[in-house]
């Protein structure tokens, strides 16, 4: 029934192909307003044009929206819905997108999209790669790409190869599968970002481990080589980075704080017990750097979230991921090993409106439908 509520609509299909292969361009030409004002358009359009919306779960993502609005009243931001509007953007577009059902056909083209997405990405990594401060950047003259926001894209690509790389009998086909897995890992250790390496690893363990599960209990030496081969293909990696860039996989950098992540989030968590009010409601968007100590944000997106729209937005905010990754799991254990790296990674990175995770949110909380049951 909620299929028949959603229908299908081809054109959204083909925009979000299009969006997921052409979106790693926002690391060198300012394109990314582009993008998605235009998704968004077409999303609404084609919603309007149903003359239907669907409340559901994906209505968490309004009422987060709304709630992280009204706390723009009371922050200490100076430009609190400046600070928001790239959010709203992004998550009314993903509610939009979540409007419609999609075909397992549909679904098959998404996945394999992001395979195409990865070769974008070490494209770029290869064309405008370049070290700044010991780590792996990309940079252009227009905008960029910080390591661990860059290793963040990786994940959802390196899932859908694993995928493949299982499913796929075409030895050619394979071999260029592996190449852009082993090209992904590379350039994410290079970055430097050592929650991003540890999410691209767990993804194609956990996933081969999962997915190899019957014959690994059959003949268990073949798991126990399985995982001593990923480690020392892993360790061949982190040799071939640069010592500098090293040092940050050796545990001597920021022994203990991650990165110094560890001191903002304690000053955080200080400034809103010392506000009950705030820890239930909220500082305020865009409120964590004025108290940080180090007027930076929380790097760390649940943290930001707490601290600027307290339990109330955070709520909001789980419930929705929660249910994202329950879905997740049910239809496509790829997907849901994926948002579940992803949860991780963010732990140490800032942002709701990063395109990877909005992405992932998507394929992970979309509805599919059978081809003969559309009738």
């Amino acid at each position: 029934m909620r299929d028949e509520a959603r229908k299908n609509n081809p054109l959204v299909s083909t925009m979000l192909i299009l969006l997921i292969v052409l979106s790693p361009l926002e690391h060198v030409i300012d394109v990314e307003k582009l993008l998605y004002t235009v998704g968004l358009l077409v999303a609404g359009l084609c919603v309007l044009y149903r003359k239907k919306i669907v409340i559901d779960e994906t209505s968490a993502l309004l009422l987060f929206l709304g709630y992280a609005f009204l706390t723009c009243y009371w922050s200490v931001n100076a430009a609190p819905f400046l600070n928001l509007f790239n959010t709203a953007v992004m998550y009314i577009f993903l509610f939009l997108v979540l409007q419609f059902s999609y075909s397992e056909q549909d679904y098959e083209r998404l996945k394999k999209a992001f395979v195409i997405q990865g070769v974008v990405l070490l494209i770029l990594c290869f064309t405008f790669g370049t070290y700044q401060d010991n780590r792996f950047w990309i940079i252009s003259s227009t905008t960029g790409a910080d390591p661990n926001y860059l290793s963040g894209w990786f994940i959802l690509p390196v899932a859908m190869v694993s995928e493949f790389l299982l499913r796929k009998n075409n030895i050619f086909i394979r071999a260029l599968l592996l190449v852009e897995m082993v090209l992904s890992f590379y350039f994410v250790a290079q970055s430097g970002s050592r929650s991003g390496l540890l999410c691209i690893a767990f993804v194609v363990l956990v996933y081969t481990t999962w997915m190899l599960r019957s014959e690994i209990r059959r003949k268990p030496l073949y798991g126990i080589v399985g995982i001593v081969g990923f480690v020392f293909l892993l360790s061949v990696a982190v040799k071939m980075i640069p010592a500098n860039t090293l040092y940050r996989f050796t545990g001597a950098a920021d022994a203990g704080s991650l990165g110094g992540r560890t001191r903002i989030w304690g000053n955080l968590m200080n400034a809103l017990f010392s506000h009950p009010l705030g820890l239930i409601c909220g500082m305020g968007q865009g409120a964590a750097p004025s108290y940080s100590g180090f007027d930076r944000v929380a790097h760390n997106t649940f943290m930001d979230i707490l601290f600027e729209n307290g339990i109330i937005g955070l709520l909001f905010y789980l419930y929705f991921f929660i249910v994202a990754l329950k879905r997740a799991f049910k239809k496509d254990i790829a997907m849901g090993i994926a948002l579940v790296a992803t949860g991780v990674l963010i732990f140490t990175l800032s942002s709701t409106y990063m395109r990877f995770l909005i992405f992932i949110l998507f394929m992970a909380d979309c509805h599919i439908y059978q081809e003969e049951q559309k009738a």
